[in-house]
C-alpha cells in the first residue's frame, strides 16, 4: 500500500493539483480584491460558488468540473496504471481481491481528503495576503466537510463505472456528465456542495445535503464491494 501511495504522490501529480488550487484562489481573490471590506467568506463562497439547479450557465459548470475533476484525473490516472495488478490478484484469491479493493479505495479517499486540505489552507494563505477579514471556523469547516464529501462520493461513481466497464476515459468522463445531471435533479450528489445549491440562495440546508452525500457514498459503495468481491467469487 505504500508504494502505491508513492506513485500517487509522485512530484507531477502533487504539482498539478497545486497548480489548479493556486490559480483558481487567486484568481477568485483578484476578483474581490478591488472590493472594499472582504471577508474570507466573500471569498470562500465565490471561490465555491459552483452550478446551481434548475439554470445552465456553462463557465461555471466548467469552473466545478475543474476544481473536482483535478484529484479525480489523478486517480483515473493512477487505476488505469493498477490495473495490471488488479488482474493479478482476482486470480489467487478473494482475499487478495478485498486488499486490493479496501487499499485502492482508501488510498483514493486520502488523496481527496489531502486535496481539499490544501484548497482551504493555500487559499487561506492566499485570503491572508490579499488582507481578507477571518472568517468563522464553523462555516469552513462546513464548507470542508461538503466538498469532501462531494469528490469522495464522484470518486466511487468513477471506481464503479470503471469496475464495470473496465475502461477509466469512460469512468472518468461518466462523472464529469453526472454534473449535467445535477442542473435538472436539485437532489443529485454531484456539485451538491456548491454553495449555489444551499439554502442560502434557495436551495437544500446543509444537514440534507450531507445526509444526501453520506446515503449516496454508502449506496455506490455496496454496490462496489459486490461487484468486486462477486466477481471474484466467480473466477
Amino acid at each position: 500500500m505504500v508504494f502505491y501511495w508513492k506513485k500517487l504522490c509522485s512530484y507531477k501529480n502533487i504539482a498539478l493539483c497545486f497548480v489548479i488550487i493556486l490559480l483558481v484562489t487567486c484568481w477568485k481573490a483578484q476578483q474581490l480584491a478591488i472590493i472594499d471590506d472582504v471577508s474570507f467568506l466573500d471569498y470562500w463562497q465565490r471561490t465555491f460558488y459552483g452550478h446551481g439547479s434548475g439554470r445552465f450557465r456553462l463557465f461555471e459548470i466548467i469552473e466545478l468540473i475543474t476544481i473536482h475533476s483535478a484529484p479525480l484525473y489523478v486517480i483515473a490516472v493512477f487505476l488505469e496504471n493498477r490495473r495490471g495488478d488488479q488482474d493479478a490478484v482476482v486470480i489467487i484469491r478473494l482475499s487478495s481481491k478485498k486488499v486490493w479493493l479496501y487499499s485502492t479505495v482508501s488510498i483514493g479517499i486520502v488523496w481527496i481528503i489531502l486535496y481539499v486540505i490544501s484548497f482551504f489552507v493555500v487559499g487561506s494563505l492566499v485570503g491572508v495576503v490579499y488582507g481578507f477579514s477571518l472568517l468563522k471556523f464553523q462555516l469552513m469547516a462546513e464548507l470542508l466537510l461538503l466538498m469532501s464529501l462531494d469528490i469522495v462520493v464522484q470518486f466511487l461513481i468513477l471506481f464503479l463505472v470503471y469496475t464495470i466497464k473496465r475502461n477509466v476515459t469512460i469512468a472518468f468522463f461518466t462523472v464529469v456528465a453526472t454534473h449535467l445531471i445535477a442542473i435538472w435533479i436539485i437532489y443529485f450528489p454531484t456539485g451538491i456542495s456548491s454553495v449555489a445549491r444551499s439554502a442560502e440562495v434557495g436551495g437544500l440546508p446543509f444537514g440534507l445535503r450531507v445526509a444526501i452525500l453520506i446515503g449516496s457514498l454508502i449506496t455506490i459503495w455496496l454496490m462496489i464491494r459486490k461487484i468486486n468481491l462477486g466477481k471474484a467469487l466467480l473466477r
